[in-house]
């Protein structure tokens, strides 16, 4: 029996599939080793290279949230890919209650939660 063939269409459909869900593995792996090196989980390497935001002295928001991170400003567009520029820009676009899970498996439960969602709603 031979297979039946997808036509270009339905092809390009998977491939675009393919590749919506590998941008939101890349962004949960993201995520979750930016939680482990905030919480200790993580080796010292790679949590050396994030840095929370500190609070100015003069905020006039009184519900300034602890838990963003510096985000560094790259000379050169390859380098926004690198770790210590893209894991604090995907942590910083991640909801507040998120952010402050207690436990790494409740923050990978939202974080799936609110991926597929945000996939899936497109």
């Amino acid at each position: 029996m031979h297979p039946i063939m997808p036509s270009p269409a339905v092809a390009a459909l998977e491939g675009l599939l393919v590749v919506g869900v590998l941008r939101e593995r890349i962004t949960f792996k993201s995520c979750v080793l930016v939680y482990k090196c905030l919480n200790g989980m993580a080796p010292e390497y790679l949590s050396s290279l994030l840095e929370r935001r500190k609070k100015k002295p003069m905020r006039l928001r009184a519900d300034f949230d602890d838990l963003l991170l510096e985000t560094p400003h790259p000379k050169y567009k390859t380098t926004e890919r690198a770790f210590s520029v893209s894991g604090p820009k995907l942590w910083n676009s991640l909801p507040g209650e998120l952010r402050r899970s207690g436990t790494l498996k409740s923050f990978q439960t939202k974080l799936k939660t609110l991926l597929f969602t945000k996939a899936f709603s497109e």
